[in-house]
């Protein structure tokens, strides 16, 4: 637990790009308790990046190299463990991503979530 109101979880994020291109991140989510989160997540070619999302569902990410992703995942309520799964463009490219936290932060669970979105090119 971080503070009485916010908790920090392990996290994992896939990012497929049309094409094949994806990237893979894992780091942390601090929860907070009203349904609001910001994350801290590491890639191999994106390096650093940081983010968080609103209880209204806006998501950011902005990582070191550059990449800035910003997606509307829909009003957010509290919960220990999960996996959102959104779709949009980045860079001009189509893409779906799954963010997995808690017990669902892990490589399998998120490419999982990747490979059942009806938008997803892999």
């Amino acid at each position: 637990m971080t503070s009485m109101f916010e908790i920090t979880f392990p996290a994992t994020m896939l990012v497929a790009f049309d094409g094949g291109t994806e990237e893979l991140l894992d780091g942390k989510l601090i929860g907070h308790a009203n349904g609001s989160a910001k994350y801290d997540l590491t890639g191999p070619v994106w390096g650093h990046c940081t983010g968080g999302f609103t209880k209204a569902g806006i998501s950011t990410l902005e990582c070191e190299n550059g990449m800035k992703i910003t997606v509307d995942i829909g009003p957010q309520k509290p919960k220990m463990s999960g996996v959102n799964v959104v779709s949009g463009t980045a860079l001009g490219v189509a893409f779906v991503s799954a963010f997995g936290w808690g017990n669902d932060a892990n490589e399998g669970a998120v490419r999982a979530a990747v490979k059942s979105h009806p938008a997803s090119a892999t």
